[in-house]
C-alpha cells in the first residue's frame, strides 16, 4: 500500500479514526513464517494450525503510519 500510494495510484485511504492499530504484518516476516511452518510440519504426521500476527506489546497507530510514510516519502521521493 505504501508504494503504491507513493507512485499516487491511490489517492487516498479511508479510515475512520485515526487513533486506532494498523495491525500490518511485514512482508518478509509473514513469508520467514510461512517457509518455517512448512519446514516444522514437514515430517509429522498430524497437522497443526498454526498463527502470526501482530503483537500487542508495540502497536502502530494509522496516524504514526501516516506520519512515517509521509516523512519518508519527503526524503526519498519516488521517481516514475
Amino acid at each position: 500500500m505504501t508504494i503504491v500510494s507513493g507512485f499516487g495510484l491511490v489517492s487516498h485511504l479511508r479510515v475512520d479514526n485515526f487513533n486506532v492499530v494498523s495491525d500490518m504484518v511485514p512482508v518478509d516476516y509473514v513469508a520467514n513464517s510461512i517457509l518455517v511452518s512448512g519446514y516444522c510440519q514437514a515430517n509429522k504426521d498430524s497437522l497443526a494450525v498454526l498463527n502470526f500476527g501482530t503483537s500487542h506489546k508495540k502497536p502502530m497507530l494509522w496516524m504514526e503510519y501516516y506520519d512515517y510514510c509521509r516523512a519518508a516519502l519527503q526524503q526519498y521521493p519516488m521517481k516514475a
